[in-house]
């Protein structure tokens, strides 16, 4: 008897065990089942929020087209009248840039002829100046062999006379092609000192020729100690004629005859544009702002029409989202509450077969121990209903309540001791 009541026991324990793992299993499918709930609730809403903006979305895209459709054709016709504007400015710029540059060759053509006329005129007077002095050096060349200067390089070796010469020519040839290149005074200057280099160089080589030839150290080139006066008259008159046409040309020279430029080409080249072109030219303009004007208009509804358009799509978007995720949720959650279903049934069933296997055991044991054990005594005495005496019984047992049996023969407490 006391053995069934320990297997009753465990039987209490084990279905208080499957209490407790079904209550904590139930209120997760509970929980479970409210968030499935929130999201079938957020599904719906998705679906609601799909449909509104698909509705909205078809005006936008018919907005967005009709403002296209205008946009478009304004925006080239704009930059149609921009572009003939520009070519209209381009020609007149073009034809200025074209008059600037004939003006500006016209001046240098100019330019040129005055300072070729002033180059003439400097070197017909250096040229002048320069068959002058020739001609007073052939008229006073006695003078002029007799002077300090020649005495001079006629104590020089020859040698030594003739490179100091020629180098004081060279250096005063190199001095007057310098000086010819400045306007005035200085560049006539620099033409006679040119044309003077070599001949004074000529002329002192000679001078000290003739006076080493006088002086009898010297041999006389052509064998005459001097030139036939005739020669030298000769030589004087050339000069002398040389030196008038140099002045006359200069006397007589035309001065530059500078191009004139049209008033025409004046008023092209300042910016200056013709009645007719400039009102061609102001309608264009006036024409090109209008259409751009237009055009921007119409740009800015297409682009605000582009904006509603976005956000149509992007709330079309956003809602087709979250449909699939709270679709996706829901999925998620009834999987979960179907597995967590399956695994409390398959629990269930498992302790309530293990509640039948304890109660058949406690059964069969009662059977086999003919109604149990009396609980008066420790030990199994068993509970039949009638006396037992000790030969029913194996080894001695303990009386824990009243000795029913009359087993405690010594009233000890102890029965059936032999």
């Amino acid at each position: 008897m006391r053995r069934g009541r320990q297997w009753r026991r465990v039987v209490v324990a084990s279905i208080a065990m499957l209490g407790a793992l079904v209550a904590p299993s139930g209120a997760f499918c509970a929980d479970l089942s409210i968030s499935l709930a929130e999201a079938e609730v957020r599904a719906a809403s998705a679906e609601s929020e799909i449909s509104t903006a698909q509705e909205e979305l078809g005006p936008a895209v018919a907005r967005y087209q009709a403002a296209s459709a205008r946009a478009v054709p304004a925006r080239k016709a704009a930059q149609a009248a921009q572009g003939e504007v520009h070519t209209r400015e381009a020609a007149t710029s073009a034809r200025r840039r074209v008059a600037r540059e004939r003006i500006a060759a016209i001046e240098g053509d100019n330019h040129r002829e005055v300072e070729d006329h002033d180059d003439a005129v400097q070197t017909g007077v250096g040229l002048a100046l320069a068959a002058a002095v020739a001609v007073v050096l052939i008229l006073g060349w006695g003078w002029f062999r007799a002077s300090a200067a020649v005495a001079w390089l006629v104590a020089q070796r020859r040698s030594q006379a003739v490179a100091l010469c020629a180098g004081a020519g060279f250096v005063i040839l190199l001095v007057g092609a310098a000086l010819s290149g400045v306007d005035g005074v200085i560049g006539v200057l620099g033409v006679l000192l040119f044309v003077l280099g070599p001949l004074f160089a000529v002329a002192f080589v000679l001078a000290r020729h003739s006076a080493q030839v006088q002086a009898g150290r010297e041999r006389a080139l052509l064998g005459r100690e001097r030139l036939p006066a005739p020669f030298i008259r000769t030589l004087a008159a050339l000069s002398g004629v040389l030196c008038l046409i140099f002045f006359a040309g200069v006397l007589l020279s035309d001065g530059p005859q500078p191009t004139g430029v049209s008033a025409a080409l004046e008023r092209t080249a300042s910016g200056a544009v013709a009645p007719l072109a400039k009102r061609e030219l102001a309608k264009a303009e006036a024409e090109a702002d209008a259409l751009t004007h237009r055009a921007e208009g119409l740009t800015i509804q297409r682009g605000a029409a582009r904006v509603a358009l976005r956000r149509a799509r992007d709330g079309l978007s956003s809602a087709q989202n979250q449909l699939i995720a709270a679709e996706g949720d829901a999925h998620r959650f009834a999987r979960r509450i179907e597995v967590s279903e399956r695994r409390e049934a398959r629990r269930l069933e498992r302790e309530e077969e293990r509640a039948l296997i304890a109660a058949e055991e406690e059964e069969f044991e009662e059977e086999e121990l003919g109604g149990g054990c009396d609980p008066n005594y420790t030990g199994c005495v068993p509970d039949t209903g009638y006396d037992v005496d000790c030969d029913e019984v194996s080894g001695p047992v303990e009386v824990i309540g009243t000795d029913v049996d009359g087993l405690d023969a010594d009233g000890d407490g102890i029965g059936c001791e032999s």
